[in-house]
């Protein structure tokens, strides 16, 4: 099968595992209800949550601190251990276990340099950046 036809295939894949499994965090009220970003919340939100706040605390003569994280190269430092342990945590369980496995664990990595591949070695860490299941790994 052409890797562009794979690509497809493992997108409905992704959008299948999903639904449910989301479904199960949000029913179970396991995600966080803001998370900026990341769930139906925009970057614009959290400013506008951060000014609102900071001008309530300025009229309670209180101090308004904040931090920014650049988070952009989070998804490649993701321990796989932890995310099993976290996905355990949830009370996610058997089949499901497996695949989730199966889909960040396992992978390989090599460089193709002149029609010659290079470097074929286990990938330990991180998920690929771009796929559907992506945003709901990294906010469990």
């Amino acid at each position: 099968m052409p890797v562009s036809h794979l690509l497809a295939f493992l997108k409905v894949l992704e959008k299948n595992m999903h639904k449910p499994v989301y479904g199960y965090l949000n029913n179970n009220k396991l995600l966080y209800a803001i998370s900026f970003g990341l769930r139906n919340h925009s970057n614009i939100d959290a400013n506008s949550q951060f000014v609102d706040n900071a001008l309530t605390s300025f009229d309670q003569n209180k101090y308004t601190t904040r931090v920014l994280l650049d988070i952009s190269k989070a998804f490649s430092i993701i321990d796989h251990n932890s995310l099993h342990r976290k996905i355990d945590t949830y009370g996610i369980r058997g089949q499901s276990v497996t695949w989730f496995e199966s889909y960040y664990c396992e992978r390989k990595h090599f460089t193709t340099y002149q029609s010659r591949n290079f470097c074929l070695c286990d990938i330990s860490g991180g998920v690929t950046e771009g796929q559907i299941l992506i945003r709901l790994l990294f906010i469990i």
